[in-house]
């Protein structure tokens, strides 16, 4: 947890799944939607879940983009120390969300993300070598 106390940032409403899939706009509006995996925490738990889904070369710009905003809001922050660790902990996040979710689904639908939990875990575990 040294490297999350040391960016200096707020724990924050996190979204918990964010990605493109979870936003909307008309053309003129944006909104994010599907905030059922919220809770309040770390705000690098987000980007880290956004630099998962995208490609690298969107994922580097997305990570600048939130570290130049953290560092414009929170001068004395160093949100990019975060990002390291964070690899790590949103993976271990994500397989407690997905299992949460697997605890409440229908059954039916238990085989389209029934191996999501043990992928997140083992998603973590390659990060760290």
């Amino acid at each position: 947890m040294g490297a999350l106390e040391a960016a200096r940032l707020p724990r924050t409403l996190v979204h918990g799944d964010f990605h493109p899939g979870n936003w909307r706009s008309d053309g003129t509006g944006q909104m994010i939607v599907d905030w059922a995996d919220c809770y309040v925490g770390h705000p690098a738990a987000d980007i880290q879940r956004l630099i998962d889904w995208l490609p690298e070369e969107q994922a580097s710009v997305a990570a600048q983009t939130w570290i130049d905003a953290w560092r414009a809001h929170r001068p004395t922050s160093e949100p990019e120390r975060a990002l390291e660790p964070m690899t790590v902990l949103a993976r271990v996040i994500g397989a407690i969300v997905y299992q949460r979710f697997l605890d409440n689904i229908e059954p039916a639908e238990r085989v389209y993300h029934e191996d999501d939990p043990v992928a997140e875990i083992r998603a973590a575990l390659a990060s760290r070598r």
